[in-house]
C-alpha cells in the first residue's frame, strides 16, 4: 500500500532516509565521550570535522555533485561560526543576535533550494549564479556584522538592530522556542524543510542525495543548538559532513549501479551477482511481448511508462528471486540456491501479476484536472492498456556450468516461449 501511495520503491527510500537517522543516534555517545576525554582529544576535534568536510567536498567535486558542493560549504560556514564567533554560545552580541540567526534562518531556505535545483557543474553559467546567490548572502550579513566599518555608530545599530529583530520575529507564543537559541521563524523553517523534504523523497523515491540533505539539516539543526555548548556544534556538524559522504558514495553505486528509468539494478550490478553464485541457482530472461509495437503505437513515453510498472511488479518478486535490468525491454531474475522447479512458482506469479496489471492513457483532448463527471467507461475517456512478459529458464547442469552459458539457456529459452505464443515460461 505504501509502495502504491507514494510511487517508486519505498523500502529504498526509506532506506536513503534511514542511514542518517542512524548517523545521529550514535553522535550523543560520541559528544559524551569528547567532553570527558582528554585536552588532546577536544583541542583535535574541530580540525577533524573540518577534514570530514573536506573529504566530502573532494567526493562531490569528483563526482561532479555541485549541489553536494555548495551545501557543504555553508556547513563548513556554520561550524566556523560556531566555533570561531560563538565559542560561549549564540548570545554573544552581534555574532548572536545578527550572524547567528541569520544563518539559522538561511540554510534551510538554501538546503531545500539545492535539493530542488538540477545538477549543473560548477563552473557552468547557472553555478556561477548560485554561487553568487551564495556569496551575496554571505557578503550582506558580514557587511550588517561589521557596520562600524563602513557606518558611522547610530547607523549601524539602527541597521543591526532592524535586521536582528526582522529574523527574530514571532508568529508564536515565546514559549514555542524558548527551549532553543535558535530564534523562531528558523525553528519553524528547518520543520517546513524537513517535512518538504522527506515528503519530497517519498513521493518521488528517496535518493541518496536526498536523504543525505534530509540527515545533514537535522545534524546542522541540533549543531546551531548546541552552540557554544561543549563540543556539540563539532560533533553535530561533523555528523552532517559524515552524512553527505555516505550519500555521495551511495549515489555513486547508484549511478554506476542502477538503472535510471527502472531503478533496478542494471547489467554491471548483474554480472557481479552472476561472480557470486554457487553450484545451484536458476537464471531468467524475461522480455516484454510486442514492445517495439507498443512504442510504435502510443509512443516512447509511454513505453517507459510500460518498463517502470514491469520493473515495479519484479521488484516483489517472491521466492528470493533478485530482479535486474538486462537492457532494452529484456530483464533478467536470478534465483540463487534454488533450481527451476522451485522458481517456477514464483515467475508464474510474476507472469500473473504483470498480466492483471494496467494503466491508463491519457487522451489527446483530455483536460489536466480531473472533470465533475466521468464517462461510463470509468475514466473520462482514457484507453486502458496492459501487456504480457515472455520468461526462459535456465539451470546450470553437466554441460553448461558456468553462469554465462546458463545465460545462454535462458535466452534460448525465452526465444521458445515467444515463439510458442508468448505470455507463457519456457524451460
Amino acid at each position: 500500500m505504501l509502495r502504491q501511495v507514494f510511487g517508486g520503491d519505498f523500502g529504498r527510500s526509506m532506506a536513503a532516509l534511514g542511514l542518517p537517522v542512524g548517523l545521529l543516534l550514535i553522535c550523543y555517545p560520541v559528544l559524551m565521550h569528547l567532553d570527558q576525554g582528554s585536552w588532546a582529544l577536544r583541542t583535535v576535534a574541530p580540525y577533524l570535522t573540518y577534514a570530514v568536510f573536506a573529504a566530502a567536498l573532494i567526493l562531490a567535486l569528483w563526482f561532479h555533485c555541485s549541489r553536494a558542493v555548495f551545501v557543504l560549504l555553508l556547513l563548513a560556514l556554520g561550524h566556523w561560526m560556531a566555533v570561531a564567533l560563538l565559542p560561549g554560545g549564540a548570545d554573544q552580541g552581534v555574532n548572536g543576535r545578527v550572524v547567528y540567526a541569520a544563518y539559522s534562518v538561511l540554510l534551510p531556505i538554501n538546503v531545500v533550494a539545492f535539493s530542488i535545483f538540477r545538477e549543473r557543474g560548477l563552473l557552468s553559467e547557472r553555478g556561477f549564479a548560485r554561487l553568487a546567490v551564495v556569496g551575496l548572502q554571505v557578503g550582506i550579513v558580514a557587511a550588517v556584522a561589521v557596520g562600524d566599518y563602513w557606518l558611522d555608530a547610530a547607523s549601524t545599530k539602527a541597521v543591526q538592530g532592524f535586521l536582528a529583530e526582522a529574523l527574530r520575529f514571532r508568529l508564536l507564543p515565546h514559549e514555542y522556542d524558548s527551549w532553543t537559541p535558535l530564534p523562531q521563524p528558523a525553528v519553524l523553517l528547518f520543520a517546513v524543510a524537513l517535512i518538504f523534504l522527506i515528503i519530497r523523497a517519498l513521493w518521488r523515491g528517496a535518493t541518496p542525495l536526498a536523504g543525505g540533505f534530509a540527515g545533514a539539516l537535522v545534524a546542522a539543526f541540533l549543531a546551531l543548538h548546541l552552540v557554544g555548548k561543549g563540543h556539540g556544534a563539532t560533533v553535530f556538524f561533523a555528523a552532517a559532513g559524515l552524512a553527505m559522504i555516505f550519500a555521495l558514495i551511495q549515489e555513486s553505486y547508484r549511478m554506476a549501479f542502477l538503472d535510471e528509468l527502472t531503478g533496478l539494478p542494471g547489467r554491471r550490478a548483474l554480472l557481479t551477482e552472476l561472480d557470486r553464485l554457487g553450484g545451484r541457482y536458476t537464471l531468467t530472461m524475461l522480455d516484454v511481448d510486442h514492445f517495439k509495437k507498443f512504442n510504435d503505437t502510443y509512443g516512447h513515453d509511454v513505453g517507459d511508462q510500460v518498463l517502470r510498472m514491469v520493473a515495479t511488479r519484479m521488484m516483489m518478486v517472491t521466492g528470493g528471486g533478485k530482479a535486474f535490468r538486462y537492457g532494452g525491454e529484456e530483464f533478467t531474475v536470478v534465483f540463487p540456491n534454488k533450481n527451476k522447479e522451485d522458481a517456477y512458482r514464483h515467475l508464474e506469479a510474476l507472469r500473473k501479476a504483470i498480466q492483471a496489471s494496467s494503466f491508463t492513457l491519457r487522451d489527446k483532448d483530455r483536460p489536466e484536472e480531473k472533470p465533475s463527471k466521468v464517462t461510463k467507461k470509468g475514466k473520462a475517456g482514457g484507453k486502458k492498456v496492459s501487456v504480457t512478459v515472455s520468461m526462459g529458464v535456465g539451470e546450470p547442469d553437466e554441460e553448461r556450468a558456468t553462469p554465462v552459458d546458463v545465460m545462454k539457456l535462458a535466452d534460448e529459452a525465452l526465444y521458445r516461449a515467444k515463439e510458442g505464443g508468448r505470455n507463457r515460461i519456457s524451460a
